[in-house]
């Protein structure tokens, strides 16, 4: 009989313990942006091939911390998952991975599983030096009806940051059109002098300007030292829908 009741202890203290790993352990929130994101730091550069590299919402102020970025969720469809992509303007840092999305519309943090592991790395970049964004992807790969989201550190602006591989071209013009038909012009200019990679050119546009900043759609056009224009058209979500 006292076996028996020793055995029934074990096995209530074994599930009781399970219970307890089951509450700890470290779960996804509905509030955050989570999944496993693949981040590199290497000693060579990942060359970029696409033209659009970055949308960050909110003037780029102070160095890059990791633990602060977030995104914003708002896609004209409800997806449960999404495509989050970022580098360093070298191209030394990249990060890649699908993630989890909030059922709610709004920005939420992007959180990797465990933790980021080059944090301490990435804080000597500026956010001028960084590029990300979220795309409504599982694959990571993008075709015409692919929508674009940016992220933000933060700050406390209706500026966008766009940032562009033109790769080294003479002009780069960016615009957006909303969904009322109103275009609104970015100023570009070529980015900080440092070792350009991932992107060269960053384009700055406010906000406030656009009467219907929700979607929208972004055209780059390059103007290259030889050869015909290059005109690019994304689909952008800018802040997120009510």
């Amino acid at each position: 009989m006292q076996q028996i009741k020793n055995k029934r202890l074990t096995i209530l203290a074994a599930l009781l313990y399970l219970f307890y790993v089951m509450l700890t352990a470290v779960k996804p929130k509905a509030e955050e942006i989570y999944g496993q994101i693949q981040e590199q730091f290497t000693d060579y550069s990942n060359v970029s091939g696409t033209t659009l590299v970055g949308l960050q919402l909110g003037a780029p102020e102070g160095k890059v911390n990791l633990s602060k970025i977030s995104g914003v969720v708002g896609f004209s469809n409800t997806y449960k998952k999404a495509c989050y992509i970022a580098s360093t303007q070298d191209g030394l840092y990249t990060a890649e991975g699908i993630v989890n999305l909030p059922p709610q519309n709004g920005i939420f943090p992007i959180v990797p599983e465990g933790a980021w592991r080059h944090l301490s790395k990435v804080k000597a970049y500026s956010q001028l030096n960084f590029a990300g964004f979220l795309m409504s992807s599982e694959s990571c790969f993008a075709d015409s009806d692919t929508e674009f989201a940016p992220i933000s550190f933060g700050a406390e602006s209706s500026i966008l940051t766009i940032s562009v591989n033109s790769r080294r071209a003479l002009r780069v013009h960016a615009s957006i059109t909303d969904t009322d038909g109103d275009t609104v012009s970015a100023s570009c200019l070529q980015a900080p002098p440092i070792r350009s990679v991932a992107f060269d050119t960053i384009c700055t546009l406010d906000l406030v300007k656009v009467q219907a900043p929700q979607r929208g759609r972004l055209k780059i056009e390059i103007i290259p030292r030889i050869g015909p224009p290059l005109n690019e058209f994304y689909h952008v979500t800018l802040f997120p829908q009510g």
